[in-house]
């Protein structure tokens, strides 16, 4: 658990100087048999080496008490990781303008009850290395442009920040929305360290279409 052990040591070190509060959920470790499942059905190593104490984890943490300003990272079972997302198979069987991969949409991260992230795996296609980004609702998913690897160290650059996903696809795209301006203007004030040229740097960096 390397980048969510880091995570959790860089949100803590805020704690202690006052500037969030932050809580943390472990679960128990992935099993042999899960291990084996994953292997078998050729889910990224990365994973089950992070899941090697927690089998999924939940962190949020927050600015003040009204909680508007913070960051959540709520990583999926194992065994959500081996099914299609049910909710989206029935969407995709009811509205035929829904992308229809979506019915092989598997969710990896929850970062907030109206967002996803996962993958693709399609039949006898090998998962998809790149992780894409979904709001519920929408009939497609965002294609952020990292694997598993790509996307924890990104998780830890933005410190898991509300919505650092779409300062991804912003960054990408050549858009600006209302995440990446709060996402801008906030983060600075509460992480003296961040550095918004070095951040799109690291992503750039990262990206696997480069």
């Amino acid at each position: 658990m390397g980048y969510i052990h880091n995570i959790i040591n860089s949100l803590d070190k805020e704690e202690e100087l006052g500037n969030l509060s932050f809580d943390e959920r472990f679960k128990k470790p992935i099993n042999n048999k899960s291990i084996q499942l994953l292997n078998e059905n050729k889910i990224s190593s990365k994973i089950i080496e992070e899941y090697s104490e927690s089998d999924g984890f939940f962190i949020n943490w927050w600015k003040d008490e009204n909680k508007k300003i913070g960051g959540e990272l709520n990583l999926s079972p194992s065994k959500f990781l081996l099914q299609n997302e049910p909710t989206l198979k029935t969407e995709c069987d009811m509205d035929s303008e829904m992308d229809q991969e979506l019915r092989y949409f598997r969710l990896f991260d929850v970062p907030t009850m109206n967002s996803q992230v996962g993958f693709f795996a399609l039949p006898n296609i090998e998962p998809s290395q790149n992780l894409y980004f979904r709001m519920v609702g929408d009939k497609w998913a965002s294609d952020l442009d990292v694997d598993i690897d790509g996307y924890f160290k990104m998780a830890l650059a933005s410190k898991i920040f509300f919505y650092w996903q779409i300062v991804l696809i912003d960054i990408k795209e050549g858009t600006i929305s209302d995440e990446t301006k709060t996402f801008k203007k906030e983060m600075p004030k509460i992480f003296s360290d961040f550095n918004w040229d070095e951040f799109v740097a690291l992503y750039q960096s990262l990206r696997l279409s480069k």
